[in-house]
């Protein structure tokens, strides 16, 4: 079994990018979001795994290694995280937005296994993420701020989490360093988004079965960078998937999660929760131009 992944942050173009490349024409088991999907198995409420737990790493990974034999460690309201599910599948997709720094502990286990990680402007993920959500869902923002700031003011962080705190406008890493109990909810996202990217940024330019795309990219290009991403992966594609890619990225829906819209507008399109004034003060927090 060839273990495939799609790693990003929430509102990054996980979804998207998940969908296009399960158009392959190699058999597939195609899963979304698999930590979610056994919270059973993760101790955290949020679905966030411990970097160095390795019992409920263990356990995640062995959900794993059993959606690849064919089996499915889901309980029957969850089974709808499975959207494809090919007989005599040899590769197995999953894309996760969660539990992202014990990934790499997670992965390590599996013999072929390659990734792709999405990245996305911070201003644009935090601009869908506040407009899409209800302050109670944003709930699992509030809570992977405290799991990165608590890994940071311990000094639990291991090589990889201090070389992306060590990439970080120093405005951002003094934010963790000092943690704040009244602050306001954008500026504690888009630290935590920031750290986020850094940390998955670092880990694909340390590994070779990485590679990483911008979700911008994407959406100017569908149909190059997905085929690109597809041989990366080391996976077929046919008339039928191209066709599929074409309807994906073109399409005429508004729905909020759908894909199988125009990606052209998708960057064309305003700001829908942000203003000028909170996105100069991202501009100065981050350190961007």
């Amino acid at each position: 079994m060839r273990y495939r992944f799609v790693f990003g942050l929430g509102r990054s173009g996980t979804t998207l990018l998940g969908r296009l490349l399960a158009l392959t024409s190699s058999p597939t088991r195609f899963v979304s979001e698999l930590c979610p999907g056994i919270a059973d198995r993760i101790p955290n409420p949020v679905f966030m795994v411990e970097p160095g737990d390795a019992s409920t790493i263990a356990s995640v990974r062995d959900a794993v290694v059993d959606l690849g034999s064919g089996k499915s460690p889901f309980s029957e309201e969850q089974a709808f995280r499975i959207e494809r599910n090919d007989p005599d599948a040899d590769v197995l997709l999953i894309k996760d937005i969660h539990s992202l720094l014990a990934y790499r502990e997670i992965v390590a286990g599996l013999e072929d296994w390659r990734a792709v990680i999405i990245l996305r402007d911070v201003s644009r993920t935090l601009d869908s993420y506040f407009f899409g959500h209800s302050p109670k869902v944003r709930r699992y923002l509030v809570e992977e701020y405290k799991f990165l700031a608590e890994r940071v003011v311990n000094g639990r962080c291991d090589a990889s989490m201090s070389r992306a705190m060590a990439a970080l406008n120093p405005v951002v890493a003094k934010y963790f360093r000092r943690p704040r109990v009244f602050t306001s909810e954008l500026m504690r996202q888009a630290a935590a988004t920031d750290f986020i990217c850094h940390f998955l940024e670092t880990w694909a330019d340390e590994d070779d079965r990485l590679t990483q795309i911008r979700f911008e990219h994407l959406c100017r290009d569908p149909l190059t960078e997905t085929l690109r991403l597809l041989e990366f992966l080391e996976l077929e594609h046919d008339d039928q998937t191209l066709a599929g890619v074409q309807h994906m990225t073109s399409g005429s829906s508004h729905e909020y999660y759908a894909t199988d819209k125009d990606s052209g507008m998708i960057l064309r399109q305003s700001y829908k929760y942000l203003g000028n004034r909170e996105l100069n003060r991202l501009e100065a927090f981050l350190g961007t131009d």
